[in-house]
């Protein structure tokens, strides 16, 4: 694996976009003091995810962000891409090329990428971690790296050793695994404690288990026997509804019978009373003419016993002749008075009739009203016990339904 391009833009003094390729026949890069060479090791450890400002010679992360000069204002982010040739497969990645990228805003922000696909500071980590390439790694010594190595203790040597040697990421493994160990063991205490608590519960879960499986079998078991107290109770419910249906039916069958009845006979009565209003007016009409023909007669008589009166002292045939004339008139006010005392006399037998009649009719009105009220005392006995609760849910709406009221 080898650098193909590195691409600067606000990276400390490169305030322009720069990009240094790495030909083959790349040797080093040279220059005065102050011209940025040692920029360009620090912009390689940046992009690998180096964080400690003292080794990138600066104060703070802004840092590494080109300040600005009297004739350029400085810029808002610094952002470097690192392309690397991977044709030999040195990292696990399917690219021939891999580039890594960082970018750092004046807010703080920061954003990194694996060809131009954003990502964590850890992924580009990771990905290169076997590679002997890092921000630590010793492909990439800075200046007084050296001497600080040579004149470290021992153990720094040897640590220095590993990393080289390829050992370093094996112990990071390692301690990754002893973590993951411990997080294990701590596990499985939780786990004991959890298994200590159960077995102590398992005792009453076990009679507790019981009782359920004893109360799931009675529960079914009153299911059974509910589903056939039901079915039997429909069965009744469903005949004590058609045998009160058919004793609501009958008893509305008979009321509205007499109901009927009733309408009939009053209709009769008042036909009847129609026509001995008129048979009592007739009568009133015919004794009226009874009385004026009795009136006239007895006036004749008088006239008639005045006449004889005067027929004993005068002779004469004029007398003879009204006498004759009001004897006359007597017999025919007496014939017609006769007939009229006879017709009356029918008028008051048919009266007498029509009276009877209507007595009876009365009589028949009163019997049909008490047997109407009768059977709505039996309908009201009834609904009295549906309202006490003597029958059941469809019988009540049966007593209750607006067709039975009366």
């Amino acid at each position: 694996m080898r650098i193909n391009e590195l691409k600067l833009y606000g990276f400390k003094s490169f305030a322009n976009k720069t990009s240094i390729k790495f030909e083959d026949n790349f040797i080093g890069i040279v220059g005065p003091n102050g011209s940025g060479k040692s920029n360009i090791i620090d912009a390689i450890r940046w992009v690998f995810g180096e964080q400690s400002s003292k080794s990138l010679r600066g104060k703070s992360s802004v840092d590494v962000i080109f300040g600005g000069t009297q004739k350029r204002k400085k810029s808002n982010f610094a952002e470097i891409t690192l392309v690397l040739d991977n044709s030999d497969n040195h990292v696990e990645i399917d690219y021939n090329e891999v580039s890594i990228t960082r970018r750092l805003y004046r807010s703080g922000d920061s954003e990194y990428l694996i060809n131009g696909v954003e990502c964590r500071k850890r992924d580009i980590e990771e990905l290169f971690m076997d590679s002997g390439i890092g921000k630590n790694s010793f492909s990439i010594i800075s200046q007084g790296k050296i001497e600080e190595i040579i004149v470290s203790k021992p153990e720094v040597r040897r640590q220095v050793v590993e990393d080289v040697s390829g050992v370093l990421k094996y112990k990071k493994r390692k301690e990754v695994a002893l973590r993951k160990l411990d997080r294990t063991n701590v596990n499985l205490t939780q786990v004991d404690l959890i298994l200590g608590q159960m077995n102590e519960r398992l005792i009453p879960l076990e009679k507790q288990s019981e009782k359920a499986i004893k109360y799931k079998l009675l529960k079914e078991n009153l299911e059974k026997y509910e589903i056939s107290y039901l079915a039997n109770k429909i069965h009744d419910i469903n005949e004590e509804f058609g045998a009160y249906k058919k004793i609501n039916y009958t008893i509305s069958e008979k009321r509205a019978i007499s109901n009927n009845n009733i309408a009939l006979v009053e209709n009769e009565l008042f036909e009847i009373e129609n026509k001995e209003s008129l048979l009592k007016t007739e009568i009133n009409t015919l004794n009226i003419v009874i009385t004026s023909k009795q009136e006239e007669i007895f006036n004749l008589q008088s006239n008639l016993k005045m006449i004889s009166e005067r027929q004993k002292h005068i002779d004469g045939g004029d007398v003879s002749q009204e006498i004759y004339k009001i004897k006359e008139s007597i017999f025919n006010n007496q014939e017609l008075l006769q007939k009229n005392v006879n017709l009356l006399t029918s008028k008051e037998h048919d009266l007498e009739i029509m009276e009877s009649e209507i007595n009876e009719l009365n009589n028949d009105i009163n019997n049909l009203r008490r047997k109407r009220y009768s059977l709505s005392e039996d309908l009201n006995n009834l609904k009295e016990q549906n309202k006490s609760s003597a029958y059941s849910y469809p019988v009540k709406m049966i007593l209750n339904n607006n067709n039975y009221k009366h």
